[in-house]
């Protein structure tokens, strides 16, 4: 009876690593999955409408440089701009 007992327990303790593993990975996962989406909706420069190029200044020091671009979103048609 008593080895029943064991064979029990060991097959349990299997079971119940492989759920910590797999819930482990799920939830790398999705954490992964989380922080693509922040850094996509909130950080990617590709999002970014094209625009033409308007100016360009340069900091006092020369280190930055500033790119300004004009961009239509398409709300507004040009004719009706006063």
């Amino acid at each position: 009876m008593s080895i029943k007992i064991l064979e029990n327990k060991k097959s349990w303790e299997k079971r119940r690593r492989l759920s910590i593993k797999i819930l482990f990975s799920v939830s790398v996962l999705f954490l992964v999955i989380i922080v693509y989406g922040v850094y996509w909706a909130f950080f990617d420069m590709n999002r970014l409408p094209k625009g033409d190029y308007l100016t360009e200044e340069k900091s006092p020091n020369g280190n930055y440089t500033l790119k300004a671009y004009v961009t239509s979103g398409g709300a507004c048609l040009e004719e009706y701009i006063f």
